[in-house]
């Protein structure tokens, strides 16, 4: 058995590699990149170490060479901030130049996107957008603005019995020994109707809290958490 990827759904399937794949659609999504994290940091005045290579665009050409997609998803907070720094634009242009030119790019603007266009202003595989809905799906980012442009959308997936798909929460569980020992590991959110993808940062830390900034959770019981511990999948119920 294959502890990697797991159906959670007729036809949508998580991957340990932080992704979500939906073979009717041809359609990979991740969610969170975070691209330039620590040259943001820098920009800004505070002196964070650049001491490890960004392994978001190697990562993400695996998954691609595996599902052979057809459109890959950019879930929001494609960058940390779109600051006019170098090596952020390098990172978004590696992630994009890793993927084949026939791989339609479907980039959602996240609250940490702002002016992101920018970057790219001359690229036309890069045009962000607030939403994206296809096959009984509706992708948004999950914060307040995004959710507000998209709620039409929302309603209307979820009226049909739809997916709605979001980032934003960089979800994570935390599993101990019950005395000392304890580990957080990022994980996915499976709801009523709504999952949450985790981040695929390299850098970012996960929310193990029920505290949560989406207003897209507010209203919705969490049916699972399925934690990704190393290249496996663990769904834990919604405890």
């Amino acid at each position: 058995m294959d502890h990697s990827k797991h159906e959670f759904a007729p036809g949508m399937w998580l991957d340990a590699r932080r992704a979500l794949w939906i073979p009717e659609a041809r359609l990979l999504a991740i969610a969170d990149l975070h691209l330039g994290y620590a040259w943001a940091h820098r920009h800004a005045g505070q002196l964070m170490p650049i001491t490890a290579r960004d392994t978001t665009a190697d990562r993400l050409c695996a998954l691609v060479d595996d599902y052979k997609p057809e459109r890959v998803v950019l879930l929001g907070d494609i960058v940390h901030r779109a600051v006019s720094v170098k090596p952020v634009k390098e990172a978004l242009l590696a992630v994009l130049d890793s993927l084949p030119p026939q791989v339609i790019v479907t980039a959602i603007a996240g609250n940490h996107d702002r002016d992101i266009e920018h970057l790219l202003h001359a690229d036309s595989r890069f045009v962000p957008v607030t939403h994206f809905s296809t096959s009984g799906c509706v992708f948004v980012h999950g914060d307040a603005a995004s959710a507000a442009a998209a709620e039409a959308d929302i309603k209307a997936t979820k009226a049909k019995r739809g997916w709605v798909v979001i980032g934003h929460e960089h979800p994570s569980v935390t599993l101990g020994d019950g005395v000392a020992t304890w580990e957080k590991y990022p994980c996915f959110l499976v709801c009523d109707g709504l999952v949450v993808l985790p981040a695929f940062s390299q850098w970012a830390g996960g929310n193990s809290r029920d505290e949560f900034m989406s207003p897209l959770l507010e209203c919705t019981e969490i049916r699972s958490r399925v934690g990704i511990i190393g290249d496996r999948l663990l769904p834990m119920g919604n405890g």
